[in-house]
């Protein structure tokens, strides 16, 4: 059954005294301060309205129910546009009002959060029509690497900065679409079985890099599970010629993944998340699994000094160059180990093959109501 869920809504407040706004779990208007909604969902938006500061609010629920109360108060008053889908109120970030610089991240993290909080509620998004094309140019690669672009809120202090948001791109390795890793005679980790398919490319990181940082606003070098900004992946193949830019939000699977902390994250990727078997399915096996299919060097990375600190700067005990990881377990490692998921909203491929006449795509994920259809449109390359 598929709840309809209070996603947080107010009006324009001429008034300061008004009260928030919202519907309850039967589409019904409401003045009241407590909204009774799915856990889950309560939780999701416990963490949104906490995280952006713009009101207090308790959520509260019985150790063993399905449901919780969500409590609001205190809200401030920005300028919110109402609209009802399938008796699910949401906010529209267009009117939202607020200043250039670390708000600009957690826009676009409420953005994509009351998105896929939606998306949850109903269908899984459909299989991409990309996909096969994509995953054959994919198997064309003896090293599968690409640029993986992202925004950046520069340090008005750096001389450089000319504006509040400045380009970071990286080259990183494409370690196959999330949930969906392929068997490894060399990784000794045990993988879940081939319950769900996804169109989601996966890249392995070191929390302590600044690319974690730069994409996921707010981050340290102990940020956990989180939501990210905008990114935009690009690969070229050249034995088919072929160039893809993947566009959409990333996403950062850490050790804490399976915590109630980590439930954002697992809300939002399991609408992209088909299911193809019935076995049961562990994200932190997932997590593991990735771990070990890097070379014991490559985990050993994950041992070296903080990356971007000086030579001269002594390393903590147990970091050092050169290190080999055969342990899954490690701790030192698994602290600094991440996997980041990308979630394309939007897809461009350019086919340069016949230099007499090339071709170009494009596919979008158009969101109607509740679900998501993919469209497809061949334009002039």
């Amino acid at each position: 059954m598929i709840y309809p869920v209070l996603l947080f809504c107010v009006p324009t407040f001429p008034e300061r005294d008004k009260s928030a706004f919202g519907y309850d779990i039967h589409g019904t208007p409401s003045m009241e301060g407590t909204f009774k909604l799915p856990r889950k969902q309560g939780y999701t938006l416990f963490q949104i309205i906490r995280r952006l500061a713009i009101g207090t609010c308790f959520f509260s629920h019985e150790r063993d129910s399905e449901w919780g109360n969500l409590n609001l108060g205190s809200c401030r008053r920005p300028k919110y546009l109402r609209t009802r889908v399938r008796g699910v109120a949401i906010i529209n970030l267009v009117n939202l009002n607020f200043s250039m610089s670390p708000a600009v991240g957690r826009l676009q993290q409420l953005g994509q959060r009351l998105r896929h909080s939606i998306m949850a509620c109903g269908n899984t998004v459909p299989a991409a029509p990309w996909r096969e094309a994509f995953l054959s140019h994919i198997e064309q690669l003896k090293q599968p690497t690409f640029t993986l672009s992202s925004l950046h809120s520069a340090n008005p202090s750096e001389p450089s900065s000319t504006s509040h948001l400045v380009p970071r791109a990286r080259t990183v390795v494409y370690r196959g679409m999330w949930a969906s890793l392929a068997p490894n005679p060399k990784n000794s980790a045990q993988l879940n079985p081939t319950s769900f398919q996804t169109d989601l490319p996966t890249v392995t990181t070191d929390a302590r890099m600044k690319k974690v940082s730069e994409m996921f606003t707010g981050s340290d070098p102990d940020s956990l599970s989180n939501v990210g900004g905008p990114v935009e992946a690009v690969f070229w193949f050249p034995e088919s010629m072929t160039q893809w830019r993947l566009r959409g939000p990333i996403f950062m699977i850490g050790p804490d993944i399976d915590s109630a902390e980590a439930s954002p994250v697992k809300e939002e990727l399991m609408p992209y998340m088909r299911r193809v078997g019935t076995s049961e399915w562990n994200w932190s096996r997932e997590l593991t699994a990735h771990f070990g299919n890097l070379s014991p060097l490559m985990r050993g990375t994950f041992r070296n000094p903080p990356p971007g600190t000086p030579v001269t700067q002594k390393p903590e005990a147990g970091l050092g160059l050169g290190q080999v990881v055969e342990d899954l377990k490690d701790e030192i490692a698994r602290k600094n180990f991440r996997v980041l998921v990308i979630v394309p909203e939007e897809v461009d491929r350019v086919d340069l093959s016949d230099p007499e006449r090339g071709r170009r795509w494009n596919y979008r994920l158009d969101r109607a109501g509740n679900g998501a259809e993919w469209s497809e449109a061949e334009l002039w390359p």
